[in-house]
């Protein structure tokens, strides 16, 4: 009995070490499972393995900008005819002055505005009018500029005014037709391409992340991209790509780090786009007299 304790003891001990030996290789090569490669973007903390994180190699960043290159951060805001703007315009005050109700996109439930989480004032809001969802005709956007911005959809063949979107945060803001972004401080940024019913079909994620360089001892920028993602379609990286790659414990996203002129490169287009957005909101938007008149 002996004899025999001591031949299976080290074929055990062989069994656990070559266990061990692939429970470090998955970690390793599958990013989910290796938790130093991850960072909260919104923590006032550094990286988790306070070190220098690595950039892209050529390859990784070309994918990027080829993935990067094909989403439109044009800041388009279609507007519709006057007559028929007009039209909407005055089914539209219904809705401001409490006289109808308005209908959840999503569950068909029934509203009022005064069931809004966030309590609308008609004489302190600001309204736009334009085709937002992409259908040819206007909807209307509520917004007091900072708590809230609800756009609404007037359906004239059922006579019913839908909640398109609830944006309620003071970081959303209007990028054109169909085209939401979120931004703080242009720090932390958010875009996001909707379909006709308020859908993301298309959302990216990019940010600028403060580390301590172990070299120099000092702080500096990380700036950090996702790949853009599509509705319905899965995320494809490389082998290399995995190995670059880095999870933000509060987005829940996958992002890669790339140099300061890299990050210039594949985002000057969103810039761009929300620059001429503040440009061209205030030209579609009416104070709360200009909606009564006619």
């Amino acid at each position: 009995m002996m004899f025999l304790n001591s031949r299976i003891k080290p074929f055990i001990i062989i069994l656990i070490l070559l266990f061990l030996s692939i429970v470090i290789s998955r970690a390793v090569n599958n990013p989910n499972l290796n938790e130093k490669r991850s960072y909260d973007s919104f923590s006032s903390s550094f990286f988790a393995h306070n070190g220098e994180i690595e950039f892209v190699d050529k390859a990784t960043y070309s994918i990027l900008k080829s993935a990067y290159d094909k989403v439109d951060f044009s800041a388009e805001f279609r507007t519709v005819d006057k007559a028929v703007c007009d039209l909407y315009k005055k089914e539209y005050v219904k809705l401001i002055k409490g006289e109808a109700d308005f209908y959840d996109r999503k569950t068909g439930e029934k509203f009022s505005m005064g069931d809004l989480q966030q309590e609308v004032n008609p004489e302190e809001s600001l309204f736009m009018l334009f085709d937002m969802s992409g259908d040819g005709n206007p909807e209307l956007c509520i917004t007091d500029g900072a708590r809230y911005k609800y756009v609404f959809k007037y359906n004239p063949k059922s006579d019913r005014f839908i909640l398109w979107s609830d944006l309620g945060s003071t970081w959303y803001g209007l990028a054109g037709t169909q085209k939401v972004f979120w931004s703080r401080f242009l720090e932390n940024n958010i875009f996001y391409i909707l379909d006709e019913n308020g859908n993301p079909n298309c959302t990216v994620y990019f940010h600028l992340k403060v580390l301590m360089n172990d070299k120099t001892e000092q702080p500096e920028y990380a700036y950090m991209v996702s790949m853009p993602e599509y509705a319905g379609k899965t995320v494809k990286y490389t082998k290399a790509m995995k190995s670059k790659q880095y999870f933000d414990e509060y987005h829940e996203k996958y992002f890669f780090r790339v140099t300061k002129e890299q990050y210039d490169q594949l985002v000057a287009g969103y810039f761009k786009s929300i620059d001429l957005a503040y440009q061209k909101t205030s030209t579609l938007t009416y104070t709360y007299e200009e909606m009564l008149s006619n």
